[in-house]
């Protein structure tokens, strides 16, 4: 079979669609028309995605099969050789190719089947690529730069219509690809590179169950957060912590209630009924909290006192929800000793603890998820990332 017969087939297909409104396909003549497509790909000038990208046969093919009734899954298989093709000659060649539109019609194509997970990962390379087409500059046939704005894209307007992640998600994803890639030496080619170095650097990249296991009622938080700044309430600050925390799947706040007598009293304590996703699995049964928000700063000997009462309650993890990040000793080395003594108690006790500041607040009552937040700050104690 030669890029002829491919195209004469595309047109029989075609023909019979546009007279009976469907098509019957033979499963080894798609099979073998995708072969010889990836066999020419890069290889006929009419078929080289450096050139023409979206006007090449494999495409029309692969659209084709995806828009057919009941035949979405072989669009999706085609338009993934074609990807991973892509990806070949891009190795090959050491140059990059805008992938965008190839990465958009196989999460579409989930999306319909309503295979969401892998219709949300798809939609995310697409974003990343995006990001990489407006760092680099890629450019298309007429010499027209790609994407100038990632931000602007089509991918991430329908990430927030399709999936709800608010914007600001999506620019603190672009914030720490674009800082990634100027201190990159290496040209990064492909999205799934970008995204393994961004984990890399300890940043979390959006996961689909994140979204669908955190509800927040910011109009509330917002009002509250606002009372709590004029009158500096203590106890509403409590409140604050508590309802914030019971935003997410399987989070239950316990208020008022003294785990036991003094010193080893808690402000709050979640019970963590969370066990079906990895990452709450980890936090342990009970997370205790303690609410700081009239202090400056907390210091190694209030975070020590923290992990003893944790310790004490056999509890793995405590949040601090605080005006700065944890420090020092006061008026000592400040912020980074603090982090080394989160790390040591770790070390010692296997015991997280982490901060929830003023600006990781501002950031989640502008949209910020919750879970990629508190996942950030989790692995940047126990893996110092």
């Amino acid at each position: 079979m030669n890029r002829n017969d491919v195209a004469q087939i595309l047109r029989n297909w075609q023909n019979q669609a546009g007279t009976t409104g469907s098509v019957l396909l033979k499963w080894n003549v798609v099979n073998d028309a995708i072969k010889c497509l990836e066999e020419i790909t890069g290889k006929d000038p009419q078929e080289d995605p450096f050139k023409n990208l979206n006007d090449t046969l494999f495409r029309e093919v692969s659209l084709f099969l995806g828009m057919t009734p009941d035949n979405k899954q072989l669009g999706i298989n085609s338009f993934k050789r074609y990807y991973e093709k892509c990806l070949e000659l891009e190795l090959k060649n050491d140059k990059r190719i805008h992938k965008g539109d190839t990465l958009h019609w196989i999460g579409r194509f989930y999306y319909e089947l309503k295979k969401f997970d892998e219709a949300f990962y798809y939609m995310i390379l697409d974003f990343l690529d995006d990001i990489l087409s407006e760092f680099y500059r890629t450019t298309d046939t007429n010499g027209q730069v790609c994407i100038s704005d990632s931000l602007r894209a089509p991918v991430c307007e329908v990430l927030q219509l399709y999936f709800d992640i608010p914007i600001i998600n999506l620019q603190n994803l672009r914030n720490n690809a674009l800082q990634l890639l100027s201190n990159e030496e290496d040209i990064i080619l492909n999205p799934e590179v970008l995204k393994f170095k961004l984990r890399q650097a300890g940043h979390q990249t959006p996961r689909l169950v994140d979204y669908q296991s955190y509800h927040p009622n910011l109009p509330y938080l917002r009002s509250m957060y606002d009372r709590i700044k004029l009158s500096n309430d203590f106890i509403l600050w409590e409140q604050f912590a508590a309802f914030l925390l019971s935003a997410v799947d399987g989070l239950e706040p316990i208020t008022n209630l003294s785990a036991g007598a003094g010193s080893y009293e808690f402000d709050v304590i979640i019970r963590n009924c969370g066990k079906s996703e990895l990452f709450l699995s980890r936090l342990g049964d009970y997370i205790g909290v303690e609410c700081k928000y009239l202090q400056e700063a907390v210091d190694v000997k209030e975070l020590d006192h923290f992990a003893s009462k944790l310790k004490y309650h056999d509890m793995k993890c405590g949040i601090v929800f605080s005006r700065t990040p944890i420090s020092g000793w006061k008026n000592s080395k400040g912020e980074q000793y603090g982090k080394l003594v989160q790390t040591k108690i770790f070390n010692r006790n296997s015991i997280i603890i982490f901060d929830i500041n003023k600006d990781d607040v501002e950031k989640i009552l502008e949209g910020m998820n919750l879970i990629e937040l508190a996942i950030e700050k989790y692995e940047d104690v126990r893996l110092g990332l």
